[in-house]
């Protein structure tokens, strides 16, 4: 199942896309445009997205990423 999204499009715990019935009555860029993007930047915050912003790196396309001190010492604990 889904673990977090972005710009509305869902991803596993691996990062891979999960489509949905949302994703075609949503407007926003795809999993496709976002990895043609020379730039992804995340910004993120809180313990609970750990595992969600964790996935979101696997699939690549991050470049750069913020997060505040408790996420940052989630995502240490998962990885």
């Amino acid at each position: 199942g889904a673990v977090g999204d972005t710009c509305t499009r869902y991803f596993n715990g691996n990062g891979n896309y999960l489509k949905s019935d949302l994703h075609d009555r949503t407007i926003g860029i795809s999993f496709d445009q976002l990895r043609l993007a020379e730039h992804v930047t995340v910004f993120a915050s809180g313990a609970g997205k750990a595992r969600a912003a964790c996935a979101f790196m696997k699939t690549g396309m991050v470049t750069e990423l913020f997060v505040d001190e408790e996420l940052a010492k989630g995502l240490l604990q998962i990885l």
